[in-house]
């Protein structure tokens, strides 16, 4: 049986806290599962577009009765995914791909 170590990471499913073996990472309480911590966690969470969602685990320090939770998810602002620059401005590309 492996040994579980607990992250201060929440899962993107249902915002358990993530545990973390040598081999894979997974919910404590939901159960997903990954190969690494960031394939379970919030953090890791993806626009549509690709970018990142801004999303980020961070300790609670403000723990009380309404939120008891030790780590909680917090918004620091979206990452948009960057543009790849358009080819047939730049020469080549255009409607046959690269020439």
């Amino acid at each position: 049986m492996a040994g579980w170590t607990i992250t201060d990471h929440v899962c993107r499913v249902c915002f358990g806290r993530v545990l973390h073996s040598e081999k894979q990472a997974r919910c404590a309480d939901c159960g997903v599962s990954g190969a690494q911590v960031k394939d379970v966690c919030a953090c890791g969470v993806k626009l549509n577009s690709g970018g990142n969602a801004g999303l980020r685990c961070t300790k609670n320090l403000d723990v009380r009765p309404e939120c008891p939770a030790e780590v909680v998810i917090c918004y620091v602002g979206i990452t948009e995914k960057p543009a790849k620059p358009d080819k047939a401005k730049h020469g080549g590309g255009g409607l046959f791909g690269e020439v």
